[in-house]
């Protein structure tokens, strides 16, 4: 079957149809394919495109439910970051966090100590078959002193030391989307981008199917289907078809600021310290480096009047600057400091177009037959990028269980991801490094593993049979044509905005030099047939989503 074959899915009945392909849509076709359900994925836009790109890129091990005493989703988090470090290990890697301690009771050093030992034996299991590479360490306090040598830039605070511990950080949370995707596809799932679902269909009040339609050539299908995963999240159009007593689902506007400066080298959790009449004003925050900047966050607000378009306004980003300046005498962030504002919808507890926004403390999955809807369409809300697979697994556990048939145990949370079957992963960088020695220097060997995991031996094959493929695109000295090459084959490639902001490596931070968009706009117009109209259109659409700042990036 052809990749975008659309005729041929009519032929086929699939045990599940999974509408959206953000984190909780590419975990949830990984899951039904691997324990060998036939199943389709339909994203409207692009994988990865909206809200699971709005992130601090943060692999949480739960320990903030620690204070909570929510021992349940602290160990589901730590097995789950686990699972991550797991099976995509060139995606994912530990990252050291960090945060200063005060001289009250429930934040001196002391207090501090102890709770991060307990978190230490809750969490014994987080290194389980995780190669060393890879390994979380244990938490615990350091002092002033050695705070301070650690992280400067904390002399100016008011504090008694710190507590530290480790989280998992994913570099590119849009290819280890991509990667989930992916993994279904080699397993037999039929995953289609630009194939927005309009209609479900239903026969004495069972789900028959989906009319889909596909993006590029505007032609609508009928596919057959026993069960619809609803992942769409705040696009879900199928909440009417429960019983209306049931309340529609409420979210909140989650913002990340992306500025071009480095400030730490850890993560670091702040309190701010400004105030103003909104509820919101003092919080903690966390700036992680990412790429030898920072990513700031998450504030939280109303989220406005749709969902299509998620924009932060200026008041709210006046107030993001505000707290993030607050934050340490001498932040100075500036607007010219951010290259990007990433804004996306989470599941609320209450609608209050005036408070900050709380959102729900675990995922929820509607089994709309029991709420007065049809049998075999079932609602998915995630919340958290790092619990995605264990939703996954329950939500498969619950359909395949309805649909009376017997699936496969799972095993996602150990098996590797496309890309992720490194073996060992420090002997498995020094040996490609080695191999490839010759053609490439370590530092560009390091991010093509980095980013395309195994997959390196077949960029570098383009580049042995085609020696003008090793060349840097024009404009840059970090990525390689060959990679061009890779992803227009392999990964499901459709416009201009899909290579540069989510392929390869090049536009996440600021838009590519006018060479380097002209190059792969004419790139991917002479291999997709694109005409000088539908070429200029990409490039513009590019453009586009670098002019506001005030829309998601992603």
């Amino acid at each position: 079957m052809g990749l975008r074959d659309f005729d041929a899915l009519q032929t086929k009945h699939f045990d599940i149809v999974v509408v959206g392909g953000g984190i909780y849509g590419a975990t949830m076709v990984w899951e039904a394919a691997s324990r060998g359900l036939s199943v389709a994925l339909f994203e409207k836009q692009d994988f990865g495109h909206a809200t699971s790109a709005n992130s601090l890129k943060m692999i949480h091990g739960g320990i903030r439910y620690l204070q909570q005493l929510d021992l349940k989703r602290l160990r589901e988090s730590v097995r789950e970051r686990r699972s991550l470090l797991r099976i995509a290990p060139h995606l994912v890697t530990p990252i050291k966090c960090l945060f200063p301690t005060q001289n009250t009771l429930t934040e001196n050093r002391v207090t501090v100590e102890a709770a991060f030992q307990l978190y230490n034996c809750l969490s014994w299991d987080r290194n389980q078959e995780i190669d060393p590479g890879r390994h979380i360490p244990c938490a615990g306090t350091i002092n002033r002193k050695k705070m301070r040598e650690i992280i400067p830039a904390l002399k100016k605070l008011h504090c008694s030391g710190a507590g530290y511990w480790y989280d998992a950080q994913a570099h590119n949370t849009e290819r280890l989307i991509l990667s989930f995707v992916c993994s279904a596809r080699s397993e037999g799932a039929s995953v289609f981008n630009y194939a927005p679902v309009k209609t479900l269909l239903k026969k004495d009040a069972k789900v028959k199917g989906v009319v889909v339609c596909d993006g590029l050539s505007n032609k609508s299908y009928e596919i057959q289907t026993d069960s619809v995963i609803d992942c769409t999240g705040p696009w879900s159009k199928w909440h009417s078809e429960i019983n209306d007593k049931i309340a529609k689902p409420v979210f909140a506007k989650a913002v990340n600021l992306l500025v071009k400066k480095s400030f730490f080298p850890c993560a670091v959790a702040l309190k701010t310290r400004h105030k103003s009449e909104n509820a919101s004003s003092s919080r903690q925050l966390f700036i992680a480096p990412w790429k030898n900047q920072s990513l700031i966050g998450t504030w939280y607000f109303p989220p406005g009047d749709s969902a299509e378009h998620v924009s932060s306004t200026e008041r709210e980003l006046d107030e993001c600057l505000q707290q993030a300046n607050s934050l340490l005498p001498g932040m100075k962030i500036d607007r010219g400091d951010i290259t990007a504002v990433q804004a996306g919808l989470l599941p609320a507890e209450v609608e209050n177009h005036t408070a900050e926004p709380r959102l729900k403390n675990k995922a929820h999955i509607v089994d709309a037959s029991k709420q007065g809807g049809p049998q075999g369409l079932f609602l998915v809300q995630g919340i958290k990028f790092t619990t995605a697979r264990a939703v996954a697994e329950s939500t498969i556990d619950l359909v395949s269980h309805r649909q009376g048939k017997r699936v496969k145990k799972s095993e996602t949370d150990s098996r590797p991801l496309y890309g992720g079957k490194l073996g060992q992963v420090a002997p498995y960088y020094q040996s490609k490094k080695k191999h490839y020695s010759d053609r490439l220097e370590e530092k560009k060997i390091t991010h093509l593993i980095d980013n395309y995991g195994t997959n390196i031996d077949v960029i570098m094959a383009y580049i042995e049979q085609d020696a003008s493929l090793g060349q840097w695109v024009p404009g840059t000295t970090e990525v390689l044509i060959a990679e061009l090459v890779f992803v227009l084959e392999h990964e499901m490639l459709v416009t201009l905005s899909d290579l540069l902001l989510r392929r390869i490596d090049l536009g996440a931070l600021a838009m590519p030099s006018q060479k380097t968009i002209v190059f792969c706009a004419d790139f991917l117009g002479k291999r997709l047939h694109w005409d000088e109209d539908r070429q200029l259109e990409n490039i513009n659409t590019l453009i586009a989503s670098y002019q506001s700042l005030h829309q998601s990036t992603h």
